[in-house]
């Protein structure tokens, strides 16, 4: 069984860049407007419905990797220290993602 990432094409170490042009190579070749047969059409479209799927699942993991660091480093700081690093990592985590 494949994992996604190999269903991307990518190693599991890819970064989000490579995943995403990934994603867009296959979306290319895949998108159900380029399919001109209505029985070709639906199978082009249950393909997209499931790369969407990989996407989001795998975006997601990098994205609880991050959360999980910060959560790690912030719990290592004194309680004084804590609050205010934590919520410029936060700040910065939105602008990553």
């Amino acid at each position: 069984m494949m994992t996604y990432y190999e269903e991307l094409g990518v190693s599991a170490e890819a970064s989000r860049e490579e995943i995403r042009q990934a994603y867009k190579r296959l979306v290319r070749l895949l998108h159900p407007d380029r399919c001109n047969d209505p029985a070709t059409r639906v199978l082009a479209e249950l393909q997209m419905r499931r790369l969407n799927g990989i996407l989001e699942v795998v975006t997601f993991q990098q994205r609880a990797v991050v959360v999980r660091t910060l959560v790690r480093v912030d719990c290592a700081l004194p309680p004084s220290h804590t609050t205010g690093r934590a919520v410029f990592r936060i700040l910065r985590l939105k602008q990553a993602l």
